[in-house]
């Protein structure tokens, strides 16, 4: 096909459309041939090009293209080779051929050129959704920064960031090149700087949960989400603040937002939460039971600070708290009006033991008041003769 077919034989443009008969030896190119459904027509491929760009990008966003049936038998997929596989079964020709004579590129498509398309069809960068393209595609790939630029910033919409944007007003400053990776560069309040890979930017919850299973050998069998959360809603499995210490934010974001690069320890150690003030601490998994093995009826998330440190650096009131945590959890589920019943003398004579290691707290607890008391009584008398006087 020369330029003076295309020009005289093929095409056509009324009002700034472009129409193109489908005719000849085109035809022979195109998939079927003479069956193709095109063959004869004359198109307006102004409006055909709209049309397949919008189903495009709606089946960038919804995850359409990174389904089973655009995969192979190993699970993976190329982009640009399922939209081609779509827009000629839908339309009869491919977005790669309507690309060139539309726009006069030339070569090959690969994946910015049709993101380059997508931009083009909505007319700004930050009108599509590409952090629902990028978590829905195995291995997101662009060389445009504008577009990493949207997704680092969506990610930090999500509500594991919200603590540490309003406090630290965290965000992201801008994309550079390390180690021949792109990474989002990451500031905060007190000229903190971060550079992180993109896989390394958690999205949300699930992402954490993936991520702190994967890395470690001892809890493969608790990687399951669905499993983990049986029906419960997330924040019910996946707290916002510490169970033990509502005062402590969870951070679900794996990065170390505190000065001194201690995971915040310094700050929980001496926080008391007066006023309902937070502070934060990362997400750990704990083991319910530390005698048995990681099982999804046996874990829960607390507070890194509250499973790792608390023993070695609790303030009076963080300890109080502990104490009252654990009673008030392992009791419960032990000690009820229904399971008592059910249970033996053995285990009877067992549990009122091991409560008695904690009416030696209260005992202890009581003594220490009494001192107090004493204390605060003697002041208090003092004071009131002092008004007198």
């Amino acid at each position: 096909m020369n330029d003076n077919d295309v020009l005289s034989e093929y095409f056509e443009v009324k009002s700034g459309d472009v129409y193109y008969t489908f005719k000849g030896d085109i035809c022979c190119r195109l998939k079927g041939g003479m069956k193709n459904p095109l063959y004869g027509k004359t198109i307006n491929l102004s409006e055909m090009y709209d049309s397949m760009m919008d189903d495009i990008i709606d089946m960038m966003t919804s995850g359409e293209f990174f389904k089973d049936q655009y995969l192979n038998k190993w699970g993976h997929g190329n982009l640009t080779e399922s939209v081609s596989k779509y827009t000629i079964n839908k339309y009869g020709i491919s977005l790669e051929w309507l690309d060139k004579v539309l726009n006069g590129r030339i070569g090959s498509i690969d994946c910015d050129r049709l993101y380059e398309c997508m931009i083009g069809r909505v007319g700004s960068i930050a009108k599509i959704d590409w952090l629902s393209i990028y978590t829905n595609a195995n291995n997101f790939q662009t060389h445009n920064d504008d577009i990493w630029m949207c997704i680092a910033k969506e990610i930090l919409k999500n509500d594991i960031y919200k603590y540490f944007v309003d406090r630290y007003n965290l965000r992201v400053t801008g994309i550079e090149i390390r180690n021949l990776q792109r990474t989002a560069v990451l500031e905060w309040d007190g000229g903190n700087r971060r550079s992180l890979q993109l896989s390394d930017l958690l999205r949300n919850k699930k992402h954490w949960w993936q991520r702190v299973t994967r890395e470690s050998k001892t809890r493969g069998n608790i990687r399951d989400y669905d499993v983990l959360l049986n029906g419960r809603s997330e924040v019910e499995v996946l707290p916002d603040v510490c169970p033990i210490d509502n005062n402590i934010v969870l951070n679900y974001t794996r990065i170390d937002f505190s000065v001194d690069n201690d995971n915040n320890i310094t700050e929980c150690k001496s926080h008391i939460g007066i006023d309902g003030e937070k502070t934060w601490s990362s997400a750990s998994i704990d083991r319910i039971d530390s005698t048995k093995e990681y099982d999804h009826d046996n874990i829960e998330i607390i507070s890194a600070y509250y499973n790792t440190q608390v023993k070695n650096c609790a303030n009076i009131v963080q300890t109080g708290k502990l104490y009252y945590y654990q009673l008030h959890r392992l009791m419960g589920k032990k000690i009820n009006k229904d399971g008592v019943k059910t249970m033996s003398d053995n285990e009877l004579d067992r549990l009122f033991d091991d409560l008695s290691v904690y009416v030696n707290v209260i005992e202890i607890v009581q003594e220490y008041r009494k001192i107090l008391y004493k204390e605060m009584d003697k002041r208090y008398k003092k004071s009131k003769l002092v008004d007198k006087v």
